[in-house]
Formats: structure tokens, sequence, C-alpha cells
């Protein structure tokens, strides 16, 4: 009789830690949810990046720090290792984007240049002075980001038209910009 007297009180015990983790979170995303409001009432623009960044994050931790009361630590531990792998391949393409971002920022000299797809039937294209190949078209950046980057083709002044173009994009160009020392300089 006392094992199950004994079992009825652990199971009301994790019911009981269980319910307080739900509580936690829920009191934790209310607390956000206010802040937000009281935000966007003086006037504070809470619909960007930053901020749903930071509120992931919160909760995140709170996450975290509420099933440690209601599971086990070789639960907790699990779920937080499935959590770091899954938050690694999510971010991979970004990071990977901001490092070419950085890369390719610090390669363009000059914001104009002329660009080529490396991909034409899979060559390419060589490129020294005048043997420029009539693929080549002049571009100048119009504006850089840490992900992508605005581009505007030269001679088309009269249009507001920009192509957002990924940093991986453009690292897979050919690049053709005239530099101080040298009369063409192939990136």
């Amino acid at each position: 009789m006392a094992s199950g007297t004994q079992r009825l009180d652990s199971i009301t015990d994790s019911a009981w830690f269980i319910v307080g983790a739900l509580t936690l979170t829920v009191f934790a995303d209310r607390i956000l949810d206010t802040a937000t409001m009281l935000a966007k009432k003086n006037g504070v623009n809470v619909d960007t990046a930053a901020v749903q960044l930071a509120y992931a994050l919160i909760m995140t931790v709170v996450g975290i720090s509420s099933i440690t009361l209601a599971l086990s630590d070789e639960w907790c531990r699990s779920i937080v290792s499935a959590l770091s792998v899954g938050l690694g391949f999510a971010l991979r393409e970004v990071v990977a984007e901001t490092l070419v971002g950085l890369h390719m920022s610090a390669v363009l000299d000059n914001d104009e240049f002329e660009l080529a797809p490396k991909d034409f039937s899979g060559l390419n294209p060589t490129v020294s002075g005048a043997d420029k190949p009539a693929q080549l078209q002049k571009w100048k950046l119009a504006h850089r980001s840490l992900l992508s980057c605005k581009l505007k083709r030269v001679g088309d002044e009269e249009s507001n038209k920009e192509y957002l173009m990924p940093w991986t994009r453009m690292h897979a160009c050919t690049i053709v910009q005239e530099s101080k020392d040298e009369p063409s300089k192939k990136l």
C-alpha cells in the first residue's frame, strides 16, 4: 500500500512541476507582450528583426529554465543539445552569407565594377585587359548590408531600378574593376 501512495505522490509532484513550468513560460510571454504594447504606445518600432530576435532569445532561456523544473537533468541536457544542433543548422547559411559579405566588402575597392557570371557554359570567362567578354556589364554598388547588396546598372540612372543580390551570388561572379595600380583587376 505504501508503494502505491508513493507512486501517486510522485505523479502529483511531477504534475505540479509541469504546471509550474508552463506557468513560468506563460508569465514571461505575458510580460513581453505587455512590454511590446507599451513600447508601441510610446512610438517605438517593435517590428524589427532585432526585437523579434531578442524576444525569441528571452523565451528560449525562459523555456529552458522552466523545463529544468519539470524534467530530469538527462532530459534537459538532451533537449538543449538538440536545440544547439538545430540552431547550428539553421544559422549555417546566415553565417556563410555574412562571412562572404565581409570578404566581398573588403575586396570591392570602388563602387563601380564590371560583372560576369562564372557559369557561362560551365567555363570561367577569361578577363585580361581589352579581351573582356561581351557579357560583362557595368554595375554600381548602391547599398551594402550584412547579408546582401543592392546593385544599380551604370548608364541606367533615370530608372530607380536596384537589384538585390546576396553576397554568395556576388561571390560566384567574375568581378572586374579598375584599380589605381593596375589597369584591370580580376577578382
